[in-house]
């Protein structure tokens, strides 16, 4: 299996606390955030309940997670196969 590296900023005294759980937990940082990578993907979304508190954003995040359970009809419309060749096309220039 290969390897790679994933880099991003994170705030110095969440990293401390990050680190010291990790420990506390028998775990190097690379393996917790692998446990939390790997559940990602197999849940395919994150791992714990993620919140939007924008009041639109809300309803209309909840509005998408009742039309996924079927509660209310999912009014999307089919896009067509060559949609994503027609915008390219409209937007490139060779």
């Amino acid at each position: 299996m290969t390897t790679s590296t994933i880099n991003f900023k994170i705030d110095d005294e969440l990293k401390k606390e990050f680190q010291k759980l990790s420990k506390e937990l028998g775990l190097t940082t690379t393996s917790f955030l692998t446990m939390f990578v790997k559940k990602a993907v197999t849940e395919q979304g994150a791992p714990f309940e993620v919140r939007v508190q924008n009041k639109v954003y809300k309803q209309l995040w909840q509005e998408e997670q009742e039309k996924i359970l079927g509660i209310i009809e999912d009014d999307a419309k089919e896009i067509p196969g060559d949609y994503f060749e027609k915008v390219k096309a409209k937007y490139t220039h060779d």
